[in-house]
Formats: structure tokens, sequence, C-alpha cells
């Protein structure tokens, strides 16, 4: 990197690429632990998860690369702490069938949601997802994947 270049740093409200913004993106930026937190159940929160994906793809993607984010950022740590908290308890509302190891619950549902978003966001589901709205479609895949208890 050149002399005197800043080098990137992220936060979850706004992300500096060389120099910092002229103004913070707080307030266009819903972090994904509140999306999370209006969840009414495990299927709902990965339908959030999702719409959290669509509508802030930049900050997504900066989510989940490491090195652009701040390692010592305790409102970061945080966050994170609180969302996977948020995520086991949602799995365990669901009641798993018994020997089924709740943490691989919790990986195999955050798996669906951010391989779904994922996928979705580099326009890899363009073909399959079509016209159709792709929180419908997650809809349908989770119910395709996992029944409700009372099915």
């Amino acid at each position: 990197m050149p002399q005197g270049a800043a080098s990137p740093k992220v936060d979850h409200h706004t992300i500096e690429v060389k120099r910092p913004p002229a103004r913070s993106s707080t307030s266009s930026c819903q972090p994904p632990l509140a999306a999370l937190a209006e969840a009414t159940d495990l299927r709902d929160a990965g339908v959030h998860y999702v719409r959290f994906a669509r509508e802030h793809p930049a900050h997504f993607q900066v989510m989940f690369t490491p090195e652009l984010l701040r390692e010592n950022d305790l409102e970061l740590a945080t966050a994170r702490a609180l969302t996977a908290d948020r995520l086991r308890r949602a799995v365990s509302d669901r009641v798993p069938e018994p020997g089924i190891d709740p943490r691989l619950a919790g990986v195999a549902a955050w798996s669906l949601a951010h391989g779904f978003a994922t996928l979705l966001l580099g326009h890899n589901l363009d073909g399959a997802v079509g016209d159709q709205d792709p929180e419908e479609v997650f809809r349908t895949l989770t119910g395709m994947l996992f029944p409700s208890p009372s099915a």
C-alpha cells in the first residue's frame, strides 16, 4: 500500500476505503442484529437474513471479509455475539429431534440462509428464482427441507 494511504477499515455502520466517507451511513444500514430481532421464528430469521443481504449487499459481503474488519472493535464483537445468541435461541425454539446437536442445527440454518443469500447476490440463482420473490423462494426451500413440526 502506498505510504500515506489509509488501510481499509470497516465497522457495521460505515465502510471506509482509502479515506473516511464525508458522512456516516448509519441511517442507511440496519445491522443484521436488528433484522434478526424482528424475526418470529427460525424460518423468519432466515428470511430476514436474506432480506438484509439483498438490501445491504456491500455490508453483507464485508461482514465475511475478515481482513476488512477491525479485530478489536468492541461494538462489532458485541453485535456478533448477540447475533449468534439470537440464532441459538431461534434454533432451540424449533425443538430439534432427539439426538440432533443444536449447535450443528444452527450451522445448518445459517449455512442455508447464508448460502442462499450469497448465491442470490452473485446472480447464480437467476434462472431458478426467475421473477419470484426471493424471500418466498427461501420460505419454500426451508419448508421442503425442514417441514413444520405439526406437519
